[in-house]
């Protein structure tokens, strides 16, 4: 016997949901050229899913979510975090060489 899943996953999609999986695809791809300027062929059908069953697949309030998500990606530099990223600055430690003078109170003086 072959069970299905859930309703709103990916195999097992309403004609209803299918339709919005495929109009949030195209809108997305619109906006991503038009005023995103943003790439966005890293998401696929379960991403855009994720986004449909949260807003109950409603595409006005799920396109309003995934643009608000792009945007957080852009502002935040979300796509960059590993060229942009070492340990030393995440963890706040001195490189030799860029040493920091503090004061007593271990606030940081200006480089003489």
């Amino acid at each position: 016997m072959v069970t299905k899943g859930p309703d709103g996953y990916l195999g097992n999609l309403t004609g209803m949901q299918a339709k919005a999986l495929q109009d949030l695809k195209m809108e997305a791809l619109k906006r991503s050229r038009e005023t995103w300027k943003y790439d966005i062929s890293q998401f696929d059908d379960f991403d855009y899913l994720r986004f449909l069953r949260a807003r109950k697949f409603d595409l006005v309030k799920t396109l309003e979510m995934f643009d608000k998500y792009i945007h957080w990606r852009i502002d935040f530099g979300v796509d960059n975090i590993f060229v942009r990223f070492t340990f030393a600055t995440a963890l706040g430690l001195q490189v030799p060489g860029e040493a920091e003078r503090q004061d007593c109170i271990s606030a940081r003086l200006p480089q003489d």
